[in-house]
């Protein structure tokens, strides 16, 4: 029996001991849907004028979250915006459920891809000619040690790993890749303090949503709001309050966001992510942290990134963009390439922002 018929059964088994549910997402929008690519519009860490106005930024909760959408198909059910909870500080609910969508339609897909040497397309965004997740070609006995756990942390690494690939080319300001962008400034939101924590919840509520026996779209509505209750979501009056007692610390009010309107940045992009929380906000009762982990190694001791690579393939603008901060980058930009140069866009925000945006 050939090494591709042994791939193929092996995950074979996998599937029909998986309590994954895609049910209520046609399987042309699955085999189709393009892994990531910001879907939803919003947030800039702020209350600026014309973005509030123009419905860019927008406050939520807990009561008009609606109904979890895959893909954001429908508008009028899919909310999103920024919330305060006390024990992970702002939630910007957009990214958060784009990345649900990516790390559930990863999973989803997995056992078709890990081990394939395929390149899987993902939805293109400024700064990039192509953007792909690569999947080495395997032996299996490489494969076969792999749990549904490790599908899950590998579908979870591979999500946050691909938002890298949207954070770094906005700190250049040459990528605009949301709808009616038009007051949006995408430097404005690059790295921004709730970016990291909102985009890696989104991964791991997406793939446990993914894994339950619920069609996935009720899933994930039930999860998000499990989730934002646990956190301690506050009311929209309070998050509005919350952006009040931080004004001109983390954000600066204007028409709309612009590079120096944001004060506050995350830059962790492997490890534990802490989230930004308001000091002495006076309706949150001495909440801890809720600290979340980016993956790192599957139960047979390797590396998630054994298994794939995530690709963008830089266009003239993005390589002079690099270039200035004094990295080289032969061929594309991979995750082996985000700590130099995540390092060196930290260094560029600090100089141009000063160490306040850090602290």
């Amino acid at each position: 029996m050939n090494a591709k018929i042994l791939i193929g059964l092996f995950f074979i088994l996998l599937a029909s001991t998986s309590k994954a549910s895609s049910e209520g997402i046609s399987r042309k929008a699955l085999d189709k849907y393009p892994i990531t690519g910001f879907s939803r519009l919003c947030c800039a860490l702020g209350l600026n004028s014309l973005e509030v106005k123009f419905g860019i930024t927008e406050l939520i909760d807990r009561p008009s979250l609606g109904q979890h959408q895959f893909g954001h198909l429908n508008e009028t059910q899919d909310k999103v915006g920024m919330a305060y909870t006390c024990a992970a500080g702002f939630i910007d609910v957009s990214h958060l459920r784009d990345n649900a969508d990516w790390s559930a339609h990863l999973f989803f897909k997995l056992r078709e891809w890990l081990g394939s040497g395929k390149e899987v397309l993902a939805r293109n965004e400024g700064g990039f000619k192509k953007r792909v997740v690569y999947f080495p070609i395997l032996k299996p006995e490489e494969l076969n040690s792999l749990t549904e756990n490790d599908l899950e942390q590998l579908a979870i690494s591979i999500g946050f790993n691909m938002a890298l690939l949207h954070e770094i080319p906005t700190s250049f300001r040459i990528a605009v890749s949301v709808p009616n962008a038009f007051f949006a400034n995408e430097k404005a939101s690059a790295f921004s303090a709730e970016d990291a924590y909102s985009n890696l919840l989104g991964n791991i509520l997406g793939v446990k949503a993914a894994r339950s026996k619920l069609p996935y779209n009720q899933a994930m509505t039930e999860i998000l709001d499990s989730a934002l209750n646990d956190l301690d979501a506050q009311p929209k009056a309070r998050t509005l309050e919350a952006f009040e007692l931080v004004r001109n610390d983390w954000w600066i009010p204007g028409l709309f966001s612009s590079f120096r309107h944001t004060l506050k940045r995350d830059f962790t992009y492997e490890g534990l992510i802490e989230p930004r929380r308001i000091k002495n906000a006076p309706f949150c009762d001495n909440q801890t942290s809720k600290i979340i982990s980016v993956p790192e190694r599957l139960s047979n001791g390797l590396s998630v990134h054994n298994y794939y690579e995530v690709r963008g393939t830089m266009n003239r603008k993005m390589k002079r963009s690099v270039r200035k901060l004094g990295i080289h980058i032969n061929g594309d930009l991979t995750q082996q390439g985000f700590p130099n140069l995540i390092k060196a866009i930290k260094r560029l925000f600090v100089e141009q922002l000063g160490e306040g945006i850090l602290h």
